[in-house]
């Protein structure tokens, strides 16, 4: 069964794409390991580093993200991430792109509490 696609009735430029190469690529900065995420050649967000006194494995939590994308069609922060909010429609923009979204969906790939991170520290 082909995959229910949340965004077939918008503009090319407000889609998710349909087909995915995604790279990660690390690089050592001033505060640790620095990973840089790359869809279908474009740079995609920020460059992260684990933001904290250790490593935690924060650096890579866009692949939650890309995987919410990828396997659900739906992530108000990869599309916010990728430029790919469904502006023309301004309600939709605001309801399933925006802020509230982005919040709620970002709770879900929030790392856990100390000695439970992603990399199981």
């Amino acid at each position: 069964m082909p995959m229910m696609r949340f965004d077939d009735r918008f503009p090319p430029g407000e889609r998710l794409p349909r087909r995915w190469h995604a790279e990660f690529t690390t690089e050592p900065g001033p505060y640790g390991q620095t990973v840089h995420l790359t869809v279908n050649g474009t740079r995609v967000g920020d460059p992260l580093t684990d933001r904290g006194w250790s490593e935690t494995g924060y650096r890579w939590h866009d692949a939650l993200h890309l995987a919410h994308a990828v396997c659900l069609g739906w992530s108000p922060v990869f599309r916010s991430l990728a430029g790919l909010r469904r502006r023309s429609n301004p309600r939709i923009d605001h309801i399933e792109d925006g802020g509230r979204a982005i919040v709620v969906k970002t709770s879900t790939a929030t790392p856990g509490p100390p000695g439970r991170g992603f990399l199981g520290r």
